[in-house]
């Protein structure tokens, strides 16, 4: 901490803990779909043009397609 002459010293930070909700049993479960797999790939997934974006193609869920 730097000291400036003529200020007092500022308190340091404390380290906040976040806690999460608890989860809504009521949620939407479509949001909860785990990743597409090789056929909802096949079947559903568009042409990408830069092979790099494939992977980013690949984890997305099928409904999304």
């Amino acid at each position: 901490m730097r000291k400036t002459p003529g200020r007092p010293a500022r308190p340091g930070r404390s380290r906040r803990r976040v806690d999460a909700p608890a989860t809504n049993p009521d949620a939407d479960p479509g949001d909860d779909v785990s990743a597409a797999a090789g056929d909802d790939r096949a079947r559903g997934a568009r042409p990408v043009a830069d092979p790099r974006e494939d992977w980013i193609v690949e984890q997305r869920p099928p409904h999304w397609d």
